[in-house]
């Protein structure tokens, strides 16, 4: 519905779209984070093209949606998405997104064409001065890009109101500019700090995903089992090797209390371990570190104790702990004990006297009993 004003028509023509142009604008932030978290690995210069197209097509549709005022005048966010484009990707997405605007805006003509396509060329070659190496990477341009990009659109438009000046002065028509100038100004640091919000945050991600990343295949390497414990003690992850010294599926020991499995657990003396001195529970209650714990493990009455040395630190949110198999190690040390014993028990009953001189020390190192039976004198004695 019309009114009888022209001047009201023409200003509620602005507005809407204006309102058109800035929702595009923010449709083209949110777009745009989605694809750049998929391309993110491309190479700089494919991205730069992708990054062209889309703002060039955006700035396209910007185009054909804006109705004219007079003298074909045409108030829109066309030249902000290229200088945009320019500051985000480069010299290759300003080139693209300003071929992409400029071809559409020669196919819609005017009386004024041409200083639209002027205003196309001066926001690509402003954008690509602006724009960093590095806008690619890890990183996104200051908030004060966009206040220069802003005010460049001012600097156009005001350059374009003197060679109108006499169409401004008629009526309230200066009213326009002033409603232009100020949605290129908003439109620049409003869309470029959500394209670059929207960036940055996806750079964040992509960072902490491969910070983990890297984190699992150090986890997943070592030799050793690990274990990642929450607050309330369940096991949150755990690495290859820690699953395979327990001998159970991975669904079994993932999301359980850590030392509270149908598990036996043993002292190194042989006595049960109750659950308040197991390993993980201890850590995560009593929010201590432990160091060389040995706890032995048998997971049904018919199999083998299998032994641990348990490691762990309290986290602010958990427990790290580790642990490895020293079962061989434990055989071997109670075999080298139990032959020890053996040979004490037979050189202590023997019948023959029996002592060890060390060279190097000058002494008696040992005698058996039958030294003191046989010549009267004691142990004691006889190292002397």
């Amino acid at each position: 519905m019309r009114s009888d004003d022209p001047f009201l028509d023409t200003m509620a023509t602005i507005a809407i779209a204006l309102a058109n142009n800035f929702a595009l604008l923010l449709g083209l932030a949110y777009v745009q984070s989605i694809v750049h978290r998929r391309v993110i690995a491309w190479p700089p210069r494919q991205q730069s093209v992708l990054l062209g197209l889309l703002f060039g097509a955006t700035a396209s549709l910007i185009i054909l949606i804006t109705p004219p005022l007079f003298n074909d005048v045409r108030v829109d966010g066309r030249a902000v998405l290229i200088a945009l484009s320019g500051v985000f990707g480069g010299p290759p997405a300003a080139i693209i997104s300003a071929v992409f605007a400029g071809s559409m805006r020669l196919f819609v003509g005017g009386a004024n064409w041409y200083l639209g396509e002027i205003e196309l060329i001066v926001a690509a070659v402003f954008g690509s001065l602006l724009h960093r190496p590095r806008y690619l990477g890890s990183t996104t341009p200051k908030l004060r890009v966009f206040v220069l990009v802003g005010c460049l659109f001012i600097s156009i438009n005001l350059a374009f109101a003197l060679t109108q000046l006499n169409e401004f002065l008629i009526g309230a028509r200066w009213i326009m500019l002033l409603v232009g100038l100020s949605y290129y100004f908003l439109a620049s640091m409003g869309v470029g700090y959500l394209v670059s919000r929207e960036r940055q945050r996806v750079f964040v991600e992509e960072d902490a995903v491969r910070t983990a990343t890297r984190l699992n295949t150090v986890l997943q390497s070592v030799q050793a089992g690990v274990a990642v414990l929450g607050n309330d003690g369940k096991v949150l992850q755990m690495n290859k090797t820690g699953i395979e010294l327990l001998g159970r599926p991975e669904n079994e020991i993932v999301g359980t209390m850590a030392g509270t499995s149908d598990w036996e657990y043993f002292r190194e003396d042989g006595s049960p371990l109750p659950r308040e001195e197991r390993p993980g529970f201890a850590i995560v209650r009593e929010k201590k570190p432990i160091s060389n714990v040995v706890m032995g493990l048998r997971s049904s009455p018919d199999s083998d104790v299998k032994w641990m040395v348990a490691n762990g630190r309290p986290t602010g949110d958990g427990a790290i702990m580790t642990f490895h198999d020293v079962s061989e190690l434990k055989r071997q040390r109670e075999e080298i004990e139990r032959q020890r014993t053996f040979v004490e028990s037979v050189t202590a009953n023997s019948p023959d006297i029996i002592y060890i001189f060390d060279l190097e020390k000058r002494a008696n190192v040992y005698t058996n009993l039958n030294v003191s039976a046989t010549l009267g004198y004691s142990p004691e004695e006889i190292k002397d």
